[in-house]
């Protein structure tokens, strides 16, 4: 808690998955994926609630082990190939709601992404609260990209180029370019309000939280799952996780 707010973590996990098969339970240094990011959670002074939402047995049983709340499974019809998360969030906080657990602001947390390094959470939360004024209800994590981004182009009805991204002026210096910023996925965190309203974390106006390369990791292949245990071994040996 923090600021007399509760905060649920809310950490999606289902059972299907097409990039790497059972990545959520599969070993990762020693604890299956999922557990780091269980891990993360529950080492938060400012999260109240860890909460899984699986359609899995394995993956429930795997989480209530390392210390992760899961009362009820997650409906089938929000755990397809097409199912949108924002859906199966707001089910989420409803049916928490129904069993007495509610809460103001819900944190989201891809158990895909387990590098969250030392005291993560509470410093992205503080940052957060610290910024957050009435019209930023929500705030996700970026990475910095190259600025040449600038300059992509792409084809206007299959036959002109026009500049991707608008500009009030031809830019020609590099050092013209503005930063450009691209979602990391490490964690989000929004108003319980933003979210039932139907809108989504990065929905504007967002605030923005920056995150290196490493703690960025994402794994969706068997060659995401090589590179982030790269990553680790070198988190570690920075004591940085």
């Amino acid at each position: 808690m923090i600021e007399n707010k509760r905060i649920l973590s809310f950490i999606g996990a289902r059972e299907g998955s097409k990039g790497l098969p059972g990545k959520n339970v599969k070993d990762f240094a020693g604890k299956p994926l999922i557990a780091w990011t269980i891990g993360s959670s529950i080492a938060s002074t400012c999260i109240d609630f860890t909460f899984v939402s699986t359609d899995g047995e394995e993956i429930a049983e795997i989480a209530k082990k390392y210390g992760a709340h899961v009362p009820f499974f997650r409906p089938k019809e929000l755990a397809s190939d097409t199912s949108n998360i924002y859906d199966a969030i707001r089910h989420s906080i409803l049916a928490l709601e129904n069993i007495g657990e509610s809460f103001d602001y819900v944190v989201l947390l891809q158990p895909t992404q387990p590098l969250r390094t030392k005291n993560f959470l509470d410093n992205f939360i503080r940052s957060y609260f610290s910024k957050a004024k009435s019209e930023f209800d929500s705030m996700i994590t970026v990475k910095e990209v190259d600025p040449k981004y600038n300059l992509i182009m792409r084809l206007q009805d299959g036959e002109y180029l026009k500049y991707f991204l608008e500009r009030d002026q031809k830019i020609v210096n590099r050092q013209d370019l503005q930063s450009l910023f691209l979602v990391s996925g490490v964690a989000y965190i929004a108003s319980v309000k933003k979210i039932l309203s139907g809108k989504r974390y990065d929905d504007e106006p967002v605030l923005h939280y920056l995150t290196d390369e490493l703690e960025s990791s994402d794994i969706d292949t068997i060659e995401d799952f090589h590179e982030a245990l790269k990553n680790f071994e070198i988190l570690k040996s920075q004591d940085r996780i």
